[in-house]
């Protein structure tokens, strides 16, 4: 089975059952105030559908094709019959460009629960950690799972300071250590606060390959 048609099946099983612990209605908690989301990743299109049923707009940005088509059934079969999805592989060496596709007005750039790198061709692989290595990232051979996670955060963080919103950030940890400082400098991308917040739940034992209780942190990066 093509890898990203397997990551998208194992990742709606994880989505599902994190919308019935309600851990998705709390991450949207921490951003009601905000209209227009830029979505990076979609997903199985459970967080996409959260966010346009609180009143939200939405546009995501996704290179999993299997995630595109399994979005946009479910936004349909609930009423949704479109929003603007984009399906390019973002990295901070080209988010900006692809931003500056978007038509419209955003409000806030959303980061919830970065991943994916395991399901990554073995070509793909190689060529993000060569762009590891260009960037200065650390053990990109060892540890590009996690550098993945980081690009990304760092993208949404970029997109943020170059339309001057917010960013949204959930990550997750095994412990009460960890930050988003483990990752950026706030400052170095114009923000000024984080507003904090965790809740316990249970690892994506699908796509994460384990089941055990962690913390989900949110980190609201504003100007």
């Amino acid at each position: 089975m093509d890898k990203k048609k397997k990551y998208v099946e194992l990742w709606e099983k994880d989505a599902d059952e994190m919308s019935i612990n309600g851990l998705y209605d709390w991450m949207s908690d921490q951003i009601e105030n905000y209209k227009t989301i830029l979505e990076i990743g979609c997903g199985s299109g459970i967080s996409t559908l959260n966010l346009l049923k609180r009143g939200h707009n939405v546009i995501s940005i996704e290179f999993n094709k299997y995630c595109i088509d399994k979005t946009k059934k479910l936004l349909e079969e609930n009423g949704y019959n479109y929003i603007e999805i984009i399906n390019e592989q973002i990295s901070e060496n080209n988010c900006i460009e692809i931003v500056n596709r978007i038509k419209s007005k955003v409000d806030l750039v959303i980061c919830w629960n970065p991943g994916g790198a395991h399901y990554l061709s073995s070509e793909e692989k190689i060529s993000k950690i060569m762009e590891f290595w260009r960037n200065g990232y650390k053990e990109p051979v060892n540890d590009y799972v996690y550098n993945y996670s980081e690009d990304l955060i760092r993208s949404a963080c970029r997109i943020g300071k170059e339309l001057n919103i917010d960013t949204h950030i959930i990550d997750r940890y095994e412990s009460e250590i960890g930050e988003i400082s483990d990752y950026i400098e706030i400052g170095e991308y114009g923000f000024n606060k984080i507003i904090s917040n965790q809740i316990r739940g249970m690892s994506n034992k699908n796509t994460m390959e384990e089941n055990k209780e962690i913390l989900y942190k949110s980190f609201l990066l504003t100007r």
